[in-house]
């Protein structure tokens, strides 16, 4: 890697440090649009691998007489996962070698150090091929494994009630519909974030200037315990906070002993945890209205808090959870009517409370809870939030894996779901330069 003079990189290092939270939200927007190519290439290659998946499980459907559909009949009409993964793999790899190495030269670009990226030195072209075989690979698996688990529970539920085949093909189209809609570009979206991050860190390291990452958080009444613990956490840029199978264990705000389990992934970056609400049919305020928060995409602008629009940075794809959950239950004025409403939680994500910002395994149901008052809600300007009691509050396990949804919004760090204020994880990376 490329060496510097002592006082050339305390001069580099001295800019970086000094750059002020505007510019980070600036570089972030100048980040989201110069993947927005490389975005729409990869969603228009999922949408057409999705649309020849579709064909051959209705082929294999076809193939049935009916006389011998039963439950077990499933296996033989799913497409083949592992020639599919591998399809998936051949035709996403190209993209995601071109926004590594295009995020790769912006990254050295802001560093000025008068040096480009280059993708010809070994070590750099080491990563590369390291990151591509481990994660494009792990996300044609990912992407397979949602798609066949979506369509066997359709289709075990379309044979427990005894429909037709054309019937049961219906739920074949209802599942590529979703995906070629909505799953594609949230995956596209994800997964061209993940190599530009991945191309940040390569530059990083061939530039000889930064040396490490560091855990940044807010230290506000929003930032759950675990994250307070992680705040200021410095560690190499090939390093990872936690791996898969780690456990963090901390005080919570009650005292009492708090563990988290790293059950689904390594943990290079926050969030830490998934902080995430269980039903995708769950509605969140957009600026057009109300949206299904499974349906919610990267640039979307949603109602917060502070009563502002403001944009999603990251939505959470893929990622499923088995654990406890809880289920809090309240009641709510829509359209004149007072309505039932519940909403599951994983224990840590935080919901506004009349006093302040509360994990949801620690609300009480004394507790009363911030919900959007639609009678008085004309937009920005004379939005009205009330406060109300919680009605009951249930902490169960789940039997099952459940996907999990999220967001992560723009300054105000909040958004409005089936009336309640909730609020994403205000995390970030730093990086870290070297010492002279």
């Amino acid at each position: 890697m490329i060496k510097y003079s002592d006082e050339f990189v305390e001069s580099v290092a001295s800019k970086i440090a000094n750059i002020i939270e505007e510019e980070r939200e600036q570089n972030w927007r100048d980040f989201i649009s110069k993947q927005l190519p490389y975005e729409r290439k990869f969603k228009k290659v999922l949408q057409d691998l999705f649309e020849k998946q579709k064909k051959e499980v209705l082929a294999n459907m076809k193939k049935t007489p009916i006389k011998i559909i039963n439950k077990d009949i499933i296996d033989n009409w799913l497409f083949g996962r592992k020639e599919w993964e591998q399809e998936f793999f051949r035709d996403m790899q190209p993209i995601i070698f071109t926004s590594l190495a295009t995020s790769g030269t912006d990254a050295m670009l802001k560093l000025g150090i008068g040096v480009g990226f280059d993708v010809e030195i070994p070590e750099v072209r080491a990563m590369m091929d390291k990151f591509i075989k481990e994660y494009v690979t792990k996300a044609s698996i990912k992407i397979n494994e949602t798609t066949s688990f979506f369509l066997r529970e359709e289709l075990k539920d379309g044979l427990k009630f005894g429909e037709s085949m054309e019937e049961l093909s219906e739920r074949v189209y209802k599942v590529y519909g979703q995906a070629t809609r909505t799953r594609s570009m949230i995956i596209a979206r994800t997964e061209t974030i993940r190599s530009s991050n991945a191309g940040n860190i390569m530059a990083w390291k061939q530039s000889g200037v930064v040396e490490g990452k560091e855990y940044y958080t807010a230290l506000d009444e929003r930032v759950c315990f675990f994250c307070s613990d992680m705040h200021g956490k410095t560690i190499g840029l090939d390093e990872h906070y936690f791996e898969l199978g780690d456990e963090l264990s901390v005080d919570n705000d009650k005292g009492e002993k708090a563990t988290i389990h790293f059950d689904y992934s390594n943990i290079d970056e926050p969030p830490i945890h998934p902080r995430c609400l269980i039903n995708g049919q769950a509605s969140v305020l957009t600026i057009n209205g109300w949206e299904l928060i499974r349906n919610i995409k990267i640039g979307d602008f949603v109602f917060t808090h502070k009563g502002n629009y403001k944009p999603v940075l990251k939505v959470l794809e893929n990622q499923f959870y088995k654990g406890d959950v809880i289920e809090i239950f309240y009641k709510r004025e829509l359209r004149n009517k007072i309505i039932k409403e519940k909403i599951a939680f994983t224990p840590e994500h935080p919901v506004l409370t009349k006093d302040k910002w509360v994990s949801a395994e620690n609300i009480r149901k004394k507790d009363y809870v911030y919900l959007l008052n639609e009678k008085e809600y004309y937009g920005e300007e004379s939005c009205r939030f009330d406060t109300k009691p919680i009605v009951k509050i249930k902490r169960k396990r789940l039997k099952k894996a459940k996907l999990l949804y999220n967001l992560s919004v723009q300054d105000d760090k909040s958004y409005i779901i089936k009336g309640m204020v909730v609020h994403n994880c205000r995390c970030t990376l730093l990086p870290v330069m070297v010492q002279v």
